[in-house]
């Protein structure tokens, strides 16, 4: 499953519809506005509109990306890099409309040029199309903390 697939992306957005500020997570600490802040920030790195410093030696990213890559859940509570985590500063209703902006610009520009390629801190450089798969996952897992 990918966010190549527009089906993917329309669920996406009625279940970030679906978010609501006092939504409280099933998990972990946290808020809804810092998740939606940390989503828009995956979603920033992989458009390449903020940049993020790999974290691991150059010669980890394959072992890196092919367990990436897997089809498996995101485990809960796996630790996050600074990039991932900064405020934006927002309100909840602007975080979430931002956020709603990045998911539709992420997969025009996915579709338009899936080969353009952005750093990832743990999986290193990857195509807009490693990016989709991961994103999903990435959105399944958040949205779930959720219960959406």
């Amino acid at each position: 499953m990918s966010l190549i697939d527009s089906t993917r992306v329309e669920r996406a957005l009625q279940r970030l519809a679906a978010l609501n500020e006092d939504s409280r997570p099933r998990w972990g600490r946290f808020t809804a506005l810092r998740m939606l802040e940390h989503l828009g920030n995956s979603l920033e790195i992989a458009l390449g509109l903020r940049q993020a410093r790999a974290r691991v030696p150059a010669f980890v990213f394959p072992l890196a990306r092919l367990l990436g890559g897997l089809p498996l859940p995101i485990p809960h509570g796996l630790p996050s890099t600074a990039e991932f985590l900064e405020p934006g500063g927002r309100s909840f209703a602007e975080t979430k409309a931002h956020v709603e902006g990045l998911l539709r610009r992420f997969h025009r520009d996915v579709l338009g040029n899936p080969l353009a390629r952005h750093t990832h801190p743990l999986f290193g450089p990857l195509t807009r199309l490693q990016w989709a798969a991961l994103q999903d996952r990435h959105l399944e897992h958040h949205f779930g903390q959720f219960g959406l």
